[in-house]
């Protein structure tokens, strides 16, 4: 029956990108299912299941490293493993490298699930996703176990069903029309963020069933929110029952460890290439996933991600190839890089010698900002270039601007504790730059908690603080993100001309003396000037020469963010120049 309906030449040539479809727990009906699993070098492998009460169901080799048992009765929800008998004599009981289900950690077992039968109702987002990344794309980044839990403690976060009742109002408020999940593929460790898989054709049992995670992406088309989820094609976690030593040799990985003490992948290997097409590919037709953000790119360009290690050959075949799949299957999704490096061509086609990625995160812009705000006032005269070099580069390629999980979380401060200065300098500053990211050219991401004014790093077994609104400063900076996100929601400027050179105009790039930095953002029928003054004294923009009818939308020194300056008392048509208090920034629009 196998070799008479499937190829296993291309699995292992790594040319096959539905996988799923053959190998792994295939429910048959209602009582009957076909196990299937590759394991080319063990000696013998049988199932154990509960259906059964985990005795050995030996498993026939079909020949080319497949094997394969038909069982019945079983029913969907049932729990399953593989027992390999591996040719050293030992013997290990392995979860389903292509499970669609498992069980929720630190348990282990694989669970069957039927595929392809939930009642999706998202036709009409799904005809038009793909034109949405011409509009504004403002992506909150989360983790669905620590945004928000029932009483606070670890391990009592909602379900996907639950989380879509509290997520959904939450990111319509405050102005977000995309959310990116850490990585929800099955994973052991909570304190891996879900980098470390174990399951990558399994979304993580902690908050439910995959016809639930269904349920959520339904929900949010359905609202208009689109969904994007972290993809982690570079390793994965050493768990014996997972994917490591799989059939007693490295059959996925590398040799050694990684710099995460996990198992780098081995690009170099066709069943590799194939187990990892194929998962892209699953999230993508099952669970009608919008974008795939790629993880740590620069390990898949260079070899150990070091730039002096040279090119990683495999791992650059490796990203044509997943990205000329997508391209080809889903064209309407997007493909989205993190990657450190200035490696060319990264969002150009794959059939014009690029990568083939839609966008790429621009990890220069924040490092450089953010440790630019480090800086004293003083010091930020000598590096005032910093926080202008990104647009030196900025149409090399098509970038997203990210302050992502990175940067507030693993021993980071909190985004509030970032600039140099006083507390109140602080909160006046991050409001600035906020507004400067807003107004930069590129797509824009923050990770939950920056849009709240969190005092403290995010850390995985603790929710957000979601009491902060008892404080009047950090009330009114929620209040400020809200008002900034709307502002860049409804005004084309800020996102129509995104990667066209006729979209953006320097005003002030020199005045590094007094720390002021002005530019314009253009569309078609509207203008934005955005003015920021990063120094600690009131400065002043001259508007000679930029004619009139100019409105104020939005000032960071408003008394209603925070600010000293009256929410009232806004700038006048006829005024020559606008005013800045010290730390703060003005975006300012016109109709053409």
């Amino acid at each position: 029956m196998f070799h008479k309906k499937y190829d296993i030449r291309s699995f292992r040539a790594g040319e096959d990108y539905m996988a799923y479809t053959w190998l792994g727990g295939q429910v048959v009906n209602s009582v009957t299912a076909v196990f299937r699993t590759y394991a080319p070098e063990a000696r013998h492998v049988a199932l154990i299941c509960e259906a059964n009460g985990w005795q050995e169901i030996p498993m026939m080799g079909l020949g080319d490293g497949v094997w394969e048992t038909t069982l019945t009765p079983v029913h969907v929800g049932s729990m399953y493993k593989y027992r390999i008998y591996r040719k050293d004599g030992r013997v290990t009981d392995h979860a389903d490298p292509l499970a669609f289900a498992g069980e929720r950690p630190p348990r282990n077992a694989s669970i069957l699930w039927k595929r392809g039968h939930f009642p999706f109702r998202d036709k009409e987002w799904m005809a038009k996703r793909g034109s949405l990344w011409q509009g504004p794309v403002n992506i909150y980044e989360m983790h669905a176990g620590s945004w928000r839990r029932r009483s606070g403690r670890a391990g009592d976060g909602y379900s996907y069903t639950e989380l879509a009742d509290k997520l959904i109002p939450y990111l319509e408020k405050q102005g977000y029309n995309f959310v990116e999940f850490l990585p929800l593929a099955e994973h052991p460790l909570d304190g891996s963020w879900g980098y470390q898989g174990t399951g990558y054709f399994c979304p993580t049992a902690r908050y439910g069933l995959p016809d639930q995670w269904k349920s959520l992406i339904n929900r949010l088309h359905m609202h208009g929110i689109g969904v994007i989820m972290d993809f982690v094609p570079v390793h994965f976690a050493v768990d014996a029952y997972g994917l490591a030593m799989y059939d007693g040799t490295r059959l996925f990985e590398k040799p050694g460890r990684s710099d995460w003490g996990s198992r780098y992948f081995d690009h170099g290997k066709g069943v590799t290439r194939s187990f990892l097409l194929s998962a892209a590919h699953y999230w993508l037709s099952e669970f009608h996933v919008d974008a795939i953000r790629v993880d740590a790119v620069n390990y898949l360009l260079y070899q150990n991600g070091r730039q002096e290690q040279g090119e990683n050959a495999e791992g650059i075949r490796f990203l044509r190839q997943l990205n000329a799949m997508v391209k080809a299957q889903f064209p309407e999704v997007r493909m989205i890089a993190e990657d450190p490096t200035t490696y060319a061509g990264c969002t150009r086609p794959v059939s014009e010698g690029g990568l083939g990625f839609d966008e790429k995160w621009n990890l220069g812009w924040s490092y450089d900002s953010l440790h630019w705000l480090a800086e004293s006032f003083g010091d930020r005269v000598r590096d005032y270039g910093k926080m202008t070099f990104s647009m030196d580069y900025f149409y090399h390629e098509r970038h997203l601007l990210a302050l992502s999980h990175d940067e507030t979380g693993r021993n980071r401060s909190a985004m509030l504790e970032k600039p140099y200065g006083t507390q109140a300098q602080k909160y006046d500053q991050i409001r600035a730059f906020y507004l400067h990211m807003y107004a930069h050219p590129g797509k824009k991401l923050t990770f939950m908690g920056n849009e709240l004014g969190q005092l403290t790093p995010w850390k995985v077994g603790q929710q957000l603080n979601w009491n902060l609104h008892r404080w009047p400063k950090t009330r009114v900076f929620r209040r400020f993100t809200h008002d900034l996100n709307m502002v860049y929601r409804y005004h084309p400027a800020l996102f129509e001309r995104d990667d066209r050179q006729d979209g953006f105009a320097w005003i002030e790039r020199y005045r590094a003396a007094d720390g002021v930095i002005a530019f314009l953002r253009m569309a078609e029928h509207e203008q934005v000037l955005a003015v920021l003054n990063y120094s600690d004294r009131p400065q002043a923009q001259s508007f000679d020469g930029w004619g009139s009818n100019w409105e104020v939308l939005l000032d960071t020194a408003w008394d209603i963010y925070g600010g000293k300056k009256s929410a009232q008392d806004r700038w006048q048509p006829g005024d020559r120049e606008i005013r800045l208090d010290a730390c703060s920034g003005v975006m300012l629009r016109r109709e053409l």
